[in-house]
């Protein structure tokens, strides 16, 4: 029986390893099991926020947000805004992202807040148009991604508050008002200061009126200063002279300086007041006295209401 030589069996192993080969390069790709469950598990919400503040005004800056929320995987999301935002009506300042974490009660979330910072132009009416927020598992950057969208929202504007400092702003950049304005300073300045010195020429210096004051206003005061001082006496001796003076400018026409002569002027229910006191005034002349408060208070209102004060 013939022998095989080894040259005989190498088609037969070339054979093999090509049908080997197919079989691999045949078998499809399929997608990591452990990330599409790890993206299937998670709970995604995207939402708004804003304007903030509520009430936007004409030329006033205001924010808007759009917030994306899941749970699960913390780390496991990358969103990115696909499709951003239209701003109708409104300008665009600034944009930024924010990432951060929080928790429920009972479970813990991460969020990405976009935010745009937008001033409205004129009022009446601005459109934020919506967005597109696409995300995928962050370990697996070539998978396809999957899409968020945001509302379209109508915001209204209000009419701009007064402002007196932009009034004048705009006055000032008026060329034909700012000249005007100079002007009607230098004129009023310049008719301000010649009214003042054609007053000051025709103007004459007076002498100054002297402050009048009656005798017995005058002796008053100097009892109630003499009191204060403690000269119980000098108080009895001015309150006397008061009531005498005052007497005598009521009653020109009695020509006697006795006290007692102007008893039968006054009116009779006076007359005891008026014995108490000038009874006591002459006491005090000739003995010493240490008479308390109230009596010297007592002395103070007769004299007040015998000369018509009180």
């Amino acid at each position: 029986m013939p022998r095989k030589t080894d040259g005989q069996f190498l088609p037969g192993f070339f054979f093999l390893f090509l049908i080997g080969m197919t079989t691999v390069s045949a078998q499809p790709d399929t997608p990591d099991a452990s990330e599409s469950a790890k993206l299937q598990n998670l709970e995604i919400t995207v939402s708004t926020e804003g304007p903030l503040p509520a009430v936007v005004r004409a030329g006033a800056p205001f924010a808007w947000k759009i917030v994306v929320r899941w749970y699960g995987d913390l780390e496991a999301l990358v969103p990115r805004v696909q499709k951003q935002p239209t701003f109708e009506g409104a300008k665009l300042l600034a944009s930024s992202t924010t990432l951060k974490t929080g928790s429920d009660p009972d479970r813990r979330y991460a969020e990405t807040i976009f935010t745009y910072r937008l001033l409205a132009e004129t009022q009446g009416e601005l459109t934020i148009g919506a967005a597109a927020i696409g995300y995928r598992a962050e370990a697996n950057r070539e998978a396809d991604e999957t899409f968020l969208t945001t509302n379209r929202v109508v915001v209204e504007v209000l009419p701009a508050p007064f402002s007196l400092t932009k009034f004048m702003a705009k006055l000032w950049d008026n060329r034909f008002l700012r000249i005007s304005f100079v002007l009607l300073i230098i004129l009023t300045v310049f008719g301000v200061t010649l009214f003042r010195i054609i007053r000051s020429r025709k103007m004459t210096s007076l002498p100054p009126v002297a402050d009048e004051k009656k005798p017995s206003q005058a002796a008053f005061e100097s009892a109630h200063r003499a009191r204060i001082e403690g000269d119980i006496r000098g108080y009895v001796r001015l309150l006397e002279q008061a009531v005498r003076l005052s007497l005598e400018e009521l009653f020109p026409q009695e020509q006697s300086k006795n006290p007692a002569a102007f008893r039968h002027r006054i009116q009779a229910d006076l007359h005891p007041v008026f014995d108490r006191f000038f009874t006591f005034c002459e006491e005090t002349k000739f003995a010493p006295i240490h008479p308390s408060p109230d009596v010297l208070d007592q002395v103070w209102n007769d004299a007040k209401r015998l000369t018509g004060v009180l």
